[in-house]
């Protein structure tokens, strides 16, 4: 027993055991290894820097290209997987990883629901959230603003929720703690990447109307409108039990971020953002920090708050994954040349565009798709099916769409198919 609570007090075992269990769950998620969701557009939009004036910020499709695209490619999360560890070993460097910490890192990488998978897979999310916990970290420990300045400027630069972050959590937060010098100098920093950056105004323009447009259609149920909170959003809070950390190290801190999460989880306002992802990005960073013996009991409260979510609302991480790649090909290669497609819903036009970067989509949206928006029986989004009356081809993704959809779609659906396999089919368009 000695011999084991000695291993366990040495600091470069905690760390090596930490990389190891996230190399484990890494490689036991399958989107470690097949785009799914958001990593299709993500993947689409890195193959398109060169060949297309995108509008979405594409700071981390850049810093990826260090390992090149083809890697980013065959295994989706091995970027994410190489930051993640990159940041343990260095973070290690300035605050020595305890067996608390070590805990809530395994933790933190063992507990995923569908809704924060993305650092398995190709997502600019965890690049940010890391850069945004790490900003808050030193508004909270009072850190040189000379140190954070980097992940100031990544996250304005490139995460449209880390723009967010920095508004609404982090001005309020140095102002409530009287850090006026890096309130100023926050401010003079994004007024200067305003001014001299087009693209970047370009870009928050695209993230406002995107915003205001397809939150229109969002998942939120419109029959549950009457209820006060966005459920969903709300009762995450259960997986944040840090928050006990953050109340006695600084409450007027913890009054910021509690309170920017009740009023976004408010139905009238949840079209912002997802409101758990504030504290989900503010606490990570400090709590590996402040984490203690103290607090032990925090980490149990992790794990009973994630199975307790869980249960509520029956999360799980989808098992429907598929490899879409060879039929999209198949479909591309078939149109390509021969007019403008109407992907239908809009995550096809993703799929499409992430195997050929040439395709001649109509709408896409991290360009120009931020005001055709339908929502489908099955509550998907798409493109207005209005648009096929300017497009030449219409695509159908099968895996996606659910029978009410081909009921709402019928007068394109039973249209002659052109070309169809295992997850799309083609047909006409009323141009073509």
């Amino acid at each position: 027993m000695e011999s084991l609570n000695y291993i366990l007090e040495e600091n470069y075992v905690l760390v090596a055991f930490v990389i190891l269990i996230r190399l484990f769950c890494s490689l036991s998620h399958n989107d470690f290894f097949v785009q799914d969701g958001d990593a299709k557009c993500h993947l689409a939009i890195l193959k398109s820097l060169s060949i297309r004036n995108i509008d979405y910020p594409t700071g981390f499709h850049r810093l990826s290209l260090i390992i090149g695209k083809s890697l980013n490619e065959i295994l989706p999360g091995s970027f994410n997987l190489i930051i993640w560890c990159i940041f343990v070993i260095t973070f290690n460097f300035f605050y020595q990883i305890n067996l608390y910490s070590a805990l809530y890192l395994i933790l933190i990488s063992i507990l995923v629901d569908e809704y924060n998978k993305h650092q398995f897979g190709y997502s600019e999310r965890f690049c940010a959230q890391l850069c945004c916990s790490l900003v808050f970290c030193g508004i909270l420990l009072k850190w040189s603003f000379i140190w954070v300045t980097p992940f100031y400027i990544y996250i304005i630069t490139s995460s449209k929720f880390g723009r967010q972050f920095a508004f609404f959590i982090c001005l309020p937060c140095l102002l409530v703690t009287l850090q006026f010098y890096n309130l100023l100098y926050l401010t003079i920093l994004y007024s200067i990447i305003l001014i001299l950056s087009p693209r970047i105004r370009r870009e928050i323009k695209h993230q406002i109307d995107f915003t205001v447009n397809y939150n229109k259609h969002s998942t939120i149920n419109n029959a549950f409108k009457w209820r006060i909170f966005y459920e969903f959003h709300f009762l995450r809070i259960l997986l944040f039990p840090e928050l006990v950390i953050l109340y006695f190290y600084n409450f007027e801190i913890f009054l910021v971020l509690i309170s920017v999460f009740l009023v976004i989880s408010l139905r009238k306002f949840s079209r912002v953002g997802e409101s758990w992802r504030y504290l989900e990005w503010a606490l990570f960073v400090p709590t590996i920090i402040l984490l203690s013996e103290q607090y032990a009991y925090i980490l149990f409260f992790k794990l009973f708050g994630f199975l307790l979510y869980s249960a509520i609302l029956k999360t799980k991480l989808r098992n429907t994954i598929y490899d879409y790649k060879t039929d999209a090909r198949e479909i591309t290669k078939f149109l390509e040349g021969k007019g403008t497609i109407l992907p239908i819903p809009y995550r096809a036009g993703d799929e499409l565009v992430s195997v050929d970067p040439q395709v001649d989509l109509i709408k896409w949206w991290p360009i120009d798709g931020n005001n055709c928006w339908k929502k489908l029986p099955s509550r998907l989004v798409t493109y207005d099916p209005q648009l096929s009356n300017e497009s030449s081809w219409v695509v159908f993704n099968k895996k996606l769409l659910k029978q009410m959809d081909y009921d709402y779609l019928e007068s394109l659906v039973n249209r002659e198919i052109v070309i169809s396999n295992s997850s799309y089919f083609v047909v006409k368009a009323d141009s073509a």
